[in-house]
């Protein structure tokens, strides 16, 4: 994969301070940033390519004001995707296996922790989740089983696990000490799709007994934003929205809408992504093939990556939003089974 050029929608950040401030025993991170003003101005869509927005100060949105991890200068997120064969990281530098402590796991879903470590879900150990630190070489558990890890996200100088258990509760939990608190408890027909967190936002895709919901979450209350689209509930039962992940900063998000046959099958996604609190998307794209599967979305500011299913393989796809490209393939090679992908927003130690 070649280098990307460092324009970060997401990042886009007017930062107001900056400060290092210690919790416990985690390690800080090189600095921290305090995203005040993210923004992102709209643009054309629709388009064989998508011009670089521009930066507009009048449509700025203000989302948090604590303060989080800033990845190094010239960062370019590297892909994390989990397999049946090691946690691959696909970078500038083409795929590797994830070394070190991290080697061995047997892992459907790895994310980073915001601390140059990871947050997995063990697949070895059933509802299992772990915490993996830079250099450390054991694990820490951080939920023991009945757990579904859907993010990490970071909240009071802390890097928080959201995870959802038994009766549908989406848990927030503190990897320094586990110390718990409850994002949402969902309807009794609800079920979740897909959670994004970042910058202080949770974005959250259910299913229920019409076609589901796109809401967001600021720790630990619903917010709303104007501009996402309202669906026509073509077909009850069937989400309408695929999957969801936001930017790293919080500040915009990318989600998928997916359309069905009358009989229920699924027929055809369309990508968005939309700055919060815009009346509209600056991207959107048919992506896929008819029949297709999009799922295990993820969004570094410039690219989307994700798991496309079909009939008789599984692709890892990156689509750059700011060159207008077709979606590249990530090459794999001994590879029988993807289970997720995620941008990592800081680098991960693995030595």
């Amino acid at each position: 994969m070649d280098p990307m050029p460092v324009r970060p929608l997401g990042w886009l950040l007017v930062v107001a301070a900056l400060t290092a401030t210690a919790c416990g025993a985690v390690v800080e991170p090189e600095s921290f940033t305090l995203p005040t003003s993210t923004t992102v101005a709209a643009v054309e869509s629709g388009a064989s390519s998508v011009e670089a927005p521009e930066v507009s100060p009048s449509s700025s949105t203000t989302i948090s004001d604590e303060f989080y991890p800033q990845p190094p200068p010239e960062y370019v997120p590297e892909l994390l995707i989990s397999t049946d064969r090691a946690v691959l990281s696909a970078g500038p530098a083409g795929v590797r296996a994830l070394t070190a402590g991290f080697s061995g796991l047997d892992t459907s879903r790895a994310v980073d922790d915001l601390l140059n470590g990871l947050v997995i879900q063990r697949r070895d150990a059933v509802g299992e989740v772990v915490w993996l630190q830079a250099g450390d070489s054991e694990p820490q558990t951080v939920v023991g089983s009945g757990a579904t890890l859907l993010d990490v996200g970071f909240r009071d100088g802390s890097p928080i696990a959201i995870v959802v258990v038994g009766g549908g509760v989406i848990e927030q939990i503190r990897l320094v000490d586990q110390d718990r608190n409850e994002l949402v408890t969902l309807g009794e027909e609800e079920s979740v799709i897909s959670l994004s967190a970042a910058g202080g936002v949770q974005a959250l895709v259910t299913a229920d007994a019409e076609c589901g919901a796109l809401r967001f979450y600021a720790f630990d209350s619903e917010i709303t934003f104007a501009g996402l689209p309202e669906l026509a509930c073509e077909v009850p039962r069937r989400p309408g929205f695929g999957a969801v992940a936001l930017s790293p900063d919080g500040g915009a998000v990318a989600y998928t809408v997916v359309t069905y046959r009358d009989d229920g099958l699924e027929v055809g996604t369309e990508l968005f992504v939309q700055e919060l609190g815009a009346d509209s998307p600056f991207f959107s794209r048919k992506i896929g093939e008819d029949g297709d599967r999009i799922t295990g979305l993820s969004f570094d500011g410039d690219r989307v990556a994700y798991l496309r299913r079909s009939a008789d393989a599984l692709t890892v796809s990156i689509l750059n939003l700011l060159e207008g490209a077709p979606e590249q393939p990530v090459e794999l090679v001994d590879v029988t089974s993807v289970e997720s992908v995620a941008f990592a927003r800081l680098p991960v130690t693995t030595g």
